[in-house]
């Protein structure tokens, strides 16, 4: 993974969004997921911010990660030593909301025993696991260390009894589907967003215990929401911390022109984020 930059530099973590996803991207530029390849935009927004204020950039886009990975994400970062004075800036992009659940390795090939895990061969680090824009090779991605214990579903989407055949020859399907099933009632509930603030939270605060001048945006973060997360966490002050959300509006004149038909910024819409937060970014930078 990326050593520690021996000039002043700037730390981005997030998501698909901040790694730049996007199917009709550069095509020199690209990045796997479940096995299939996905195109990247030529430079992202963070990347524009890092070039407007002269800071060498460390970029972390955890496609399909939680926020249970980017915590454990700036564990690594403050235990390999990037929060030193180099530091002038880290931004966060959490998930405020999600339709997907981690469920257990063991529900997809029943042939595991007790040890699988320690015998699956050498463990990496999440940031060292997580493909182009991470690692050195981009032509070797590796599948990150959490979907070794977990993985991922969309409780949004019933899956066929063939698509687990096929993808997962040994599943327990109907456990798979009754874990779906419990957990479509908890996905974007109040519960599931508390625990994703808690995750926010946390990140927040090895950040800024550690000295570092702290910013974190979302994909999608209604007031309604805000409003919930503050009633939550009186005693946060996570919101003086907040540029704002990434995503217009439903319904906003330019949202046609900003998307991919996978659904993240095309290189317009980086553009569009770029030119939303450059001066929010600016504030705070010595």
């Amino acid at each position: 993974m990326q050593s520690v930059p021996i000039k002043p530099f700037m730390i981005v973590l997030g998501t698909s969004h901040t790694n730049g996803d996007c199917e009709e991207g550069d095509v020199h530029l690209h990045t796997l997921e479940s096995g299939k390849r996905v195109n990247l935009v030529q430079k992202t927004a963070y990347e524009r911010v890092a070039e407007e204020l002269g800071l060498e950039i460390v970029q972390f886009g955890l496609s399909g990660c939680g926020n249970i990975d980017l915590l454990e994400a700036t564990n690594e970062l403050l235990t390999r030593g990037f929060f030193n004075d180099n530091c002038k800036l880290f931004v966060l992009e959490p998930r405020s909301i999600d339709s997907t659940v981690k469920l257990p390795e063991e529900f997809f090939d029943t042939s595991l025993s007790p040890t699988w895990f320690l015998d699956n061969g050498e463990s990496i680090s999440t940031l060292q696991s997580w493909g182009p824009r991470r690692v050195d090779d981009i032509n070797s991605p590796r599948a990150p260390v959490i979907q070794q214990i977990g993985k991922e579903v969309n409780v949004n989407i019933e899956y066929p009894n063939s698509y687990y055949k096929e993808r997962y020859p040994n599943a327990e399907i109907n456990l798979i589907k009754k874990a779906r099933e419990v957990h479509i009632f908890s996905a974007t509930s109040t519960l599931q967003v508390y625990q994703n603030f808690i995750y926010i939270d946390a990140i927040k605060n090895i950040a800024t215990s550690n000295g570092i001048n702290f910013k974190w945006q979302t994909w999608n973060l209604p007031e309604v929401l805000i409003k919930t997360v503050k009633h939550m966490l009186p005693d946060s002050n996570l919101f003086d911390y907040f540029v704002g959300e990434i995503c217009p509006q439903n319904g906003h004149a330019k949202a046609n022109k900003l998307f991919c038909s996978c659904g993240h910024y095309n290189e317009k819409g980086h553009i569009y984020w770029y030119d939303n937060i450059i001066r929010y970014m600016k504030i705070g930078i010595k």
